[in-house]
C-alpha cells in the first residue's frame, strides 16, 4: 500500500464575483487579497510542511497556466496539469488523479481549492493527516466538514452521524443542497450538519474504482486519456492531445457524480478558520473594520455619515458621503459600485 501523499489543487475557476480585480487571465486565486502572497501561493505554502513540492500538482487551464507557473516557481513545471476544457470537478479530479498516478502510483491524494482561507493551519494539517490515514487504511473517501458559524444559504451541507468530537472520522448520512434560511438555521441547531468544504482525501485506486462504479462514461474516457498520459506527454502537449476526449465528458461535479452515491464516504468535523472567499462580502469575515464598520483596502477614504462599506481602490482616493452597505472597487480603469445585497449579481 502506498505511503506517498500528493496534493491536487484545483485552480481553474474564473473568480467572476471579484470583477474588476479578477480577470480570466488573473482570477481570484492569483490575486494578493489578504497578504503579500497570492491565494494560490498561500494554499501551496500551507501544505508544504506535509507534502514536498514535487508531489504538489495544480489543475488549471491554458489561460491561467502561465500566471500559475510564475507564482509557483518552487513546483516542477510538469506538475501544472492543463485541462483542455472545463467539464466540472468530476472530470478535473479524474484527469488529475490519472496524471498523478502515472508519477506516484497508488498514492493518497488530497484535493484542495486554490482560493480558500484557512486561519488555523496547525489544526488543518492535523485533520489532513487523520484523513489520509483513514483513506489509506480503510479505502474510504474522506471529506472535511466545517462546523457552521452561522445559518448559511450559500453552502451545501453534510449530515454526519456524530459531530461531538472535532477532528474525528465519522459516517456521512447524506449530502444536502444549499438550503433556505430557515432550513440552514435548523441545521445549525441540530448540531450534526456541517458545511461541505469541497476538500477530499482518498487513495487514487479508490477514486478510480468508485468512478468505474458510478460514472462509467467518465471512467471509459479516462481510460483513453491514460493511454496518452503514459506516453510521457505533459503540459500544453498533453492538453492538446486530450482535447477530443474532454468533449466526451458530461459536465458534472464530483459531488453529484460520486460523493452523493458512494457508500465509502466519511467526514471529519473540524474548525480550521475556513472561508471560501466567495464574494466581496466575505471580506467582512476576515478583515478588520474601521470605526465606521467599513473595510478599506489599498485606498485613502474620507467618510462622512457613512458606514459598513467595502472599499478596494488600489491606492486611489475617494470620498463617501451618506453611503451605507456599498461595495466600491476600482482596478486598472474599471470601477464597480454596488449594494452589498447585490454582491452575488456581479
Amino acid at each position: 500500500m502506498s505511503k506517498t501523499i500528493c496534493a491536487l489543487i484545483m485552480a481553474g475557476g474564473s473568480g467572476q464575483r471579484f470583477w474588476p480585480l479578477s480577470t480570466s487571465e488573473k482570477p481570484k486565486q492569483l490575486l494578493s487579497l489578504f497578504s503579500e502572497k497570492s491565494m494560490i501561493r498561500e494554499t501551496v505554502d500551507r501544505i508544504l510542511p506535509m507534502i514536498p513540492a514535487e508531489q504538489i500538482f495544480i489543475g488549471t487551464n491554458i489561460v491561467q497556466a502561465k500566471g500559475i507557473k510564475e507564482q509557483l516557481q518552487m513546483l516542477p513545471e510538469d506538475n501544472i496539469i492543463i485541462e483542455p476544457a472545463f467539464k466540472d470537478t468530476a472530470a478535473a479530479v479524474g484527469y488529475g488523479a490519472a496524471f498523478i498516478n502515472h508519477r506516484f502510483e497508488g498514492a493518497e491524494l488530497i484535493v484542495l481549492a486554490s482560493d480558500h482561507l484557512v486561519a488555523d493551519v496547525d489544526t488543518f494539517l492535523s485533520v489532513l493527516e487523520t484523513g489520509v490515514e483513514e483513506a489509506r487504511n480503510e479505502g474510504t473517501i474522506v471529506t472535511l466538514g466545517l462546523k457552521p458559524q452561522r445559518p448559511e444559504t450559500g453552502y451545501g451541507y453534510i449530515e454526519a452521524e456524530d459531530c461531538s468530537v472535532l477532528g474525528a472520522v465519522t459516517n456521512v448520512k447524506r449530502f444536502c443542497e444549499k438550503p433556505d434560511y430557515d432550513t440552514a438555521k435548523a441545521y445549525m441547531e441540530d448540531g450534526n450538519f456541517l458545511w461541505n468544504s469541497g476538500m477530499f482525501l482518498f487513495s487514487i485506486p479508490t477514486i478510480q474504482k468508485e468512478m468505474s462504479k458510478y460514472m462509467e462514461n467518465h471512467a471509459r474516457v479516462l481510460g483513453e486519456i491514460n493511454k496518452l498520459i503514459i506516453t510521457g506527454l505533459t503540459g500544453e502537449a498533453l492538453s492538446e492531445a486530450t482535447k477530443p476526449f474532454f468533449d466526451e465528458f458530461e459536465r458534472i461535479s464530483i459531488d453529484f457524480g460520486i460523493m452523493e452515491k458512494s457508500d465509502k464516504i466519511k467526514v471529519i468535523p473540524c474548525e480550521i478558520g475556513w472561508n471560501d472567499i466567495g464574494s466581496y462580502t466575505a471580506f467582512e469575515d476576515v478583515m478588520e473594520k474601521n470605526k465606521n464598520g467599513s473595510i478599506i483596502r489599498k485606498a485613502s477614504v474620507k467618510e462622512i455619515d457613512t458606514k459598513k462599506n467595502i472599499v478596494y481602490l488600489e491606492d486611489d482616493e475617494v470620498a463617501l458621503i451618506g453611503v451605507e452597505d456599498r461595495v466600491v472597487v476600482k482596478s486598472e480603469g474599471k470601477l464597480l459600485v454596488c449594494h452589498k445585497d447585490h454582491n452575488n449579481d456581479i
